[in-house]
């Protein structure tokens, strides 16, 4: 089987040998089984030396081998496989995400790789090929408390591709869902932002009602551009939906942002997949 046909519709997790991967194979693991899709665990090695001979094989396979099998203990019902592939991590990540239904990752929230790992991240958000999450500690297991997911973003290029994703996070994981609304800009006057939100507020509420009847939405007045002001909002949070795009050559303001939550928030954060038409493949 190519790589291509392992990774199509499946959850698709990096891993390497830093304790944060294994927090971000048992989210993935959960959100296989919330999705009823296969979990795939992939572990890229470097070009050279004698890969794929030796002991960094070993190495490599045992590294596989127990993320499965931790996997498969915190999500039994999951079909978990693993796959082993040689190259430039980024590029390998970057074709895998072409076919995957999301790829996730675990980000270190200091530490001397840190900006190594997430500026990898930063790489595959950016890129739209696919839903990107980021995993910085071990999620917790709460069956009976009502979880919370914030939806953020920046610009109505972002918006359809963040309102779908955050929405079925939230009914798959019976959460509450949270809107962030963005200022309207710095050329518009005090009322007509605050007719702005307004109309969008009530334009997505209702939209959100009649595509996903039952879900609990809130709006919050929180100001997007600010990472002190969405991380304040995170707190008790369970996962943000953030908005992350690109116009052409030039990254959307909400890149910067995000570049800074993968730094400091200690929450996962999911970056959507985003299309011309406002579709997400989590639609």
């Amino acid at each position: 089987m190519d790589t291509i046909e392992a990774v199509r519709e499946a959850v698709v997790v990096g891993v390497d040998d830093r304790s944060v991967s294994r927090s971000a194979v048992f989210w993935a693991a959960e959100e296989a089984r919330l999705r009823g899709l296969h979990l795939l665990i992939v572990h890229v090695g470097s070009e050279g030396g004698d890969w794929p001979d030796g002991d960094q094989a070993l190495t490599r396979g045992l590294l596989l081998n127990a993320s499965a099998e931790a996997a498969s203990r915190r999500e039994p019902t999951v079909i978990v496989g693993t796959l082993l592939l040689r190259g430039d991590a980024g590029e390998q990540l970057v074709d895998i995400s072409r076919s995957a239904a999301m790829l996730v990752l675990g980000s270190e929230l200091g530490g001397p790789l840190s900006s190594r790992f997430n500026g990898l991240t930063h790489r595959l958000a950016s890129s739209g090929l696919c839903d990107v999450v980021t995993v910085s500690r071990t999620p917790k297991i709460d069956k009976t408390g009502l979880t919370q997911i914030l939806a953020v973003w920046t610009s109505e290029a972002e918006r359809a591709g963040v309102l779908l994703t955050a929405a079925k996070e939230a009914t798959l994981r019976k959460a509450a869902l949270t809107l962030a609304l963005p200022s309207s800009g710095p050329r518009a006057s005090v009322s007509e932002t605050e007719v702005a939100d307004e109309h969008s507020a009530a334009r997505d509420l209702s939209y959100l009602a009649s595509r996903y009847p039952g879900l609990h939405v809130t709006v919050d007045q929180i100001d997007p551009s600010s990472v002190a002001a969405v991380g304040s909002a995170l707190t008790g949070c369970h996962l943000a939906v953030l908005g992350y795009r690109r116009n052409g050559s030039t990254k959307s303001k909400a890149a910067d942002l995000a570049h800074g939550f993968v730094r400091q928030v200690t929450c996962p954060l999911l970056f959507p997949v985003g299309h011309a038409d406002g579709s997400s493949r989590a639609a």
